[in-house]
This record gives structure tokens, sequence and C-alpha cells, in this order.
């Protein structure tokens, strides 16, 4: 192998070593033993190039596969007894075509949507006999989906309303927000570019994406009542203050995360609130290991959440602004609003993967050489507060890009400015710390009362220009369609959707990211030949199958089944609904 070809090869195993880095998260045992050979100045190679290239490629598809794998978990208990129906299953395929912009589905648990390559839902119209099970004749159906489907809600049968509601999107308020604001602009974006302060908050548009809270709403989601912090806001300006949030939260009955302690900063890392909090619900769930709440804290605790609204809002000014670390989650335990945020979590990057977020314990690691959230008794909402102030500093004196590859920072670069490899190991051990105990501030625990009754703070000699309600800025004007088609809607997105239904026309019409084609006469082979072929064309693909026909046997459903699921590609979830015109049952798996 020549010069030129193993310097290629060595940048290629230095690529899959970052990134075998970046999916392992806090364990980077197998990116640092196979970094021998990587690094100029490391050890000496224990293995050649090509071997390591190898090893790297077969480490780096592990960490991939685990990382990345979706998962289906039915959720058939939040439907309170009741069986799936066709609302169900509708926002079930546009949630999987429009993502977090649409209802989830509640029926079923989704992790790692992106990871779902691809989404296919065969309907087949067909009789009874269709869906008896003979024993003693195996199918592919029953082999595939291993005897096990769902019983569905009976009108499910009536096929046109089924299309009709996968094909309608329900227009929700966060899709008419980024209507909005494509059209008139985003209001928080233009308070950027005075100073470093205003530069970092968040856009209305981020907040959106992010499912931040907005303004007053009922959340359909969580099935909470969201509250803003103030009733009205001053315009924000450098000199606004900044105070830090964390909460730490446990499950409940309700099958929720609810705040069970809230610490908040100011500027100079003084506590101004520091609480454990009561849920209204039964803790099912003290998650101890990450929340540091036990049952014996929050035994004599009377605080509850109402309280600490009403401390929040007294503590905040008209142009204050909150800061923490996926503050989203925060807000929600809370169930309160704020129009300024700055969120950390999105302000430092090292995957290059806008939506990748590096925990709070690795930047401080990285950026602050401290340990935090080592505790054996969990984490610290103080500690954490106190952590995301002193990175919010740093980032507010290094500038705008820093920590950002996004913005063309380089981590090697500052890795080996600050004694670190390219893996963020430090080559020095930071001193080792004794065994750390839950901050707890005695005179800040019990306050809310200082805070509680506290009336709103006076505009008086305030401009009421400068004030602005928020509720009124991210509001949605009466006369905005309700829904909207499914073409129509898909449009904005990168996914696109094949549609081979009975009579497509009734429901969709085809555009650049939506074929349209009608399955209505088709045989078995149409499926097979011109059909099967399609899918891997299409992120999702909604096919119907007329087999309510004497003529039809129980082989060719399997013939015909058998060749969707083998034009489906791997890791897309594949959907089998048989109807009839008493009973539906669905099969569903991800094709491995």
């Amino acid at each position: 192998m020549n010069r030129r070809a193993e310097n290629r090869l060595l940048n290629k195993n230095r690529k899959r070593n970052n990134e075998l880095m970046l999916l392992s998260g806090n364990n980077l045992n197998d990116a640092r033993k196979l970094s021998e050979g990587i690094d100029e100045d490391g050890p000496p190679p224990t293995k050649s190039a090509k071997e390591l290239s190898k090893d790297l490629l077969s480490k780096v598809k592990d960490a991939r596969n685990e990382k990345l794998e979706p998962q289906l978990i039915l959720t058939l208990a939040k439907l309170n007894g009741r069986l799936p129906h066709t609302d169900d299953f509708g926002n079930l395929i546009q949630y999987s075509l429009i993502g977090n912009c649409v209802k989830r589905p509640i029926w079923m648990h989704i992790k790692n949507l992106r990871g779902f390559l691809q989404v296919v839902l065969l309907r087949v119209n067909c009789f009874e006999r269709h869906i008896v099970h003979d024993a003693d004749q195996p199918s592919f159906i029953d082999s595939f989906f291993e005897r096990t489907w769902i019983r569905m809600d009976p009108s499910i049968d009536n096929r046109e309303l089924f299309w009709k509601r996968i094909t309608t999107v329900p227009q929700s308020r966060k899709l008419l927000l980024k209507k909005k604001i494509s059209e008139y602009g985003d209001p928080l974006e233009a308070l950027r570019g005075n100073d470093i302060k205003l530069d970092l908050l968040m856009t209305l548009e981020q907040m959106a994406d992010h499912g931040y809270p907005l303004g007053e709403e009922y959340d359909e989601e969580t099935g909470i009542d969201i509250r803003p912090t103030k009733q009205k806001y001053r315009k924000v300006n450098k000199s606004s203050p900044i105070f830090v949030l964390d909460c730490e939260m446990c499950m409940t009955s309700n099958k929720r995360s609810e705040l069970t302690r809230i610490s908040i900063v100011n500027e100079e890392g003084e506590i101004l609130l520091d609480t454990y909090v009561k849920p209204t619900n039964e803790i099912t769930d003290y998650v101890t290991q990450y929340s540091g709440i036990t049952k014996e804290m929050l035994k004599d605790v009377k605080v509850r959440l109402l309280d600490v609204q009403r401390a929040v809002s007294s503590i905040l000014p008209a142009d204050g602004i909150l800061c923490g670390h996926s503050l989203e989650f925060d807000l929600k335990a809370l169930q309160l609003s704020h129009p300024y945020c700055i969120d950390l979590a999105l302000l430092f990057n090292f995957s290059g993967n806008a939506r990748s977020r590096t925990s709070l314990r690795t930047l401080t690691s990285i950026f602050l050489g401290e340990n935090i959230q080592d505790a054996k008794t969990g984490h610290c909402s103080v500690e954490d507060a106190l952590a995301t102030l002193k990175l919010l500093k740093l980032k507010m004196e290094k500038g705008f890009a820093f920590g950002n590859v996004l913005y063309d920072w380089v981590f090697k670069d500052f890795a080996t400015a600050n004694g670190m490899d390219e893996f963020g190991k430090r080559l020095k051990k930071l001193a080792e710390t004794p065994e750390k105990k839950p901050i707890l501030h005695a005179s800040k625990m019990g306050c809310i009362e200082n805070f509680a009754f506290t009336p709103e703070e006076t505009m008086d000699g305030i401009d009421e220009n400068d004030l602005f309600d928020f509720t009124k800025v991210v509001s949605i004007e009466k006369g905005h369609p309700k829904t909207a088609k499914l073409n129509e809607s898909i449009e904005p997105s990168k996914k696109n959707v094949l549609i081979a239904i009975d009579n497509p026309d009734d429901f969709v019409e085809e555009s650049e990211k939506c074929k349209v084609l009608n399955s209505g006469l088709g045989e078995v082979d149409f499926f097979q030949k011109q059909l099967a072929p399609l899918l891997m064309q299409y992120s999702v693909s909604l096919v119907e199958a007329n087999c309510d026909k004497q003529e039809i046997t129980n082989k060719d459903i399997d013939v015909l089944v058998k060749s969707m699921v083998d034009g489906t590609c791997l890791n897309g979830l594949f959907m089998l609904l048989m109807s009839t015109k008493k009973k539906s049952i669905l099969y569903l798996k991800l094709k491995k």
C-alpha cells in the first residue's frame, strides 16, 4: 500500500472512530481501545491499518444498530378499554409521515421514529373465513406475524371513513403556527443581532419544533393546561436578566412525569428558589437514580404545583430570560410557557445533527473539567442549575459558534488546547472528588410562601407599546381551515407516500411527493409484479386489496401478503389490516 493510500485509510479510520465515539455516549472504551494506530502522538499500533479499519467498521455498524434501531411499544391500556378505531389509525399514519406537528398515536409508542425506514399499511377487505387460522395449514401470515394480532373496532369496516380519516390531516396548532411564521416572520428572531445574550434566544419556530409549551394552551398529548409565566411581557434587551432553571421529576399514576423539585439561580449563582414539590397524583416511580428524590424526602412536603407556578411568576420580571438544558421538559413539568428561552442542549453540538443533544454531564466534563451527576443518590437540581450557568457564561464569553460544529467550530482543536484527546478524555485525570450529597438549601426549602402570593409586578411608567401578551402572539386567528389533504401536508417534509387504494381520487390528489394508483381492480398478480417492486421508493405506502370475492382463497391472500412484505425494506414497519363486515384484526411487525 502506497503512502497516499495509507493516509486515505488513516483518515477513514479517524472518521469511523469519531462516529463510534459519538454513538457510544459515555461508554467510550471501544473507541479508545481502537484508537491505537490512529493518533500520531499515541502508542504504536498493535494492528495493521486494514485490520483496524475492519474492526472499526464492525463496531460502528453495531453501535448504529444499537443506537438507531426503532422500537414499537403497544400502549393499548391508554385506550381505557376501547378497541383502536379509525382515528387511532389516522394518527399513526400521519405521525409517521409528518412527525411532531400532528397528534401522536396514544395506543402505540414509537421509539426513534426516524429509525423506521419505511411504513407499509396493507388493508385487505375480505370474508371472515379468510381470517380463521388453520393449524393444519401453516401460512406465511402465521409465521411472519407469529400468530399475534390486535382486535380492532368494528367501525373500521367502513373503508370510506377509514381512508378519508387517513388522508385528511387535522391542522394542529403547531402546524398552523409554523405557517403563520412562514407568512409573517418570526417575532423572536427579530430580537437577535444586537448582543450575544439575545443571539442565544430560541426563535418561535425552534420552540414549536422542539415541543415547547406556547402561550396559554391545552396540551392534547399530555392532557394538561399550560399557562404563561406572566400576564404580559416586556421586549427583551441586552440588560434583561437571566434565570437558570432545573427541575426533577417522578413518574405518577397518570403515566407521565410530574414535578418533585425545582431550583432557580440568578446570573450571580445565587439560589432564589429550591424546594420539593408534592405531585397531586400518586407517585408510582421516584426514579431516584436520576431524580435524587425519595419517598422520605416528600413525606411532609405541602408545596404543590400551583404554589410553584406563582413563585416562578413572581421571580421573573416581564423581560426575564429562562435558561436550562432541554428546557422544554422543565416547562412541561411546570405546566408553564415563556417567550424568552435559552436552551444549552441546542447550542452545543458535537455530532453535526441539529436534533442531537449532548448530556449536561458530558458538557460539564468537557468544557468545565468538572464531574456532576456522579452521586449514587441521583441528580441534584441545584448542582445542575449551577453547571448550566457556568456553561452559559462560557458560551457568552467565547461566542455563538463556540462548542457547535454546525458553525465550523472544531472540537479537535479545542481538545488539543485543553489537554484532551479527540474523544474528550483528559490526558491528566481530574482530581478525585469525595462522594457528593444532594445540595439542599434549608433556607430555600419551603420558602415558597415568600413568592406564592406576591402580586404581578407593577407596569406603572412603562409604555403600553412595550408590553405584549405572549398568548396572543402565538394564537391562531379564526378562519383557518381545520383540515388539509395529506398530499398538501407532506409538501414541506422530506418524505413521500404511495397511495394504492380503490378509487383513490375520492380521497387524495397526486402530487410530487404523493403517488396515486387505483388498486380496486387489481388481482394478486398486480400486487406481486407491479406494486411490490414500488414500495421501497416511498417512505409510507398505503395499499388496499379487495379480496371479498368467493373465488379468492386464503392461499391467494397469503401469497399477496408475502409479496408485499418482501417488497418492504429492512427496519420497515409492516401493518396488515384484515377487515370483514363483522370484525377486523391488525397484524404488525418490524421487518428485520
